[in-house]
């Protein structure tokens, strides 16, 4: 059996495709609309924060659509945000591409140098 609460949460909410929620955001880079299948990736894959956890838009799927509401993108984007007494970096911090890419010719140096 499906937990259907979260379908009954977001319908009770006032549930809306992902064209409609889109237009909730406005405008970004260079003045373009938020595009609907932004919010499709929010749904389905989510955002990745500074601690390394991903966030998902709450959804669900109606008819082959996508369904949220205003308050789960509330819910979503304020699950982004960090603490105001957190003023440190993140716990894990993530190499830039530069940094990994130096790692790995460190590494392919050593395995060459050992013969492998």
């Amino acid at each position: 059996m499906v937990d259907t609460s979260l379908i009954e949460r977001i319908i009770a909410e006032g549930a809306m495709g992902c064209a409609e929620a889109a237009r909730l955001f406005g405008t970004f880079r260079s003045g373009r609309p938020c595009h609907p299948a932004t919010i499709s990736r929010w749904c389905i894959s989510g955002v990745r924060v500074r601690t390394g956890r991903r966030v998902k838009l709450e959804h669900f799927r109606g008819a082959g659509k996508l369904m949220t509401s205003k308050a789960a993108i509330f819910r979503f984007l304020a699950a982004q945000q960090e603490p105001a007494e957190t003023a440190e970096p993140a716990t894990i911090p993530l190499p830039t591409p530069t940094e990994r890419r130096r790692a790995i010719e460190a590494a392919a140096r050593e395995l060459e140098a050992a013969g492998a």
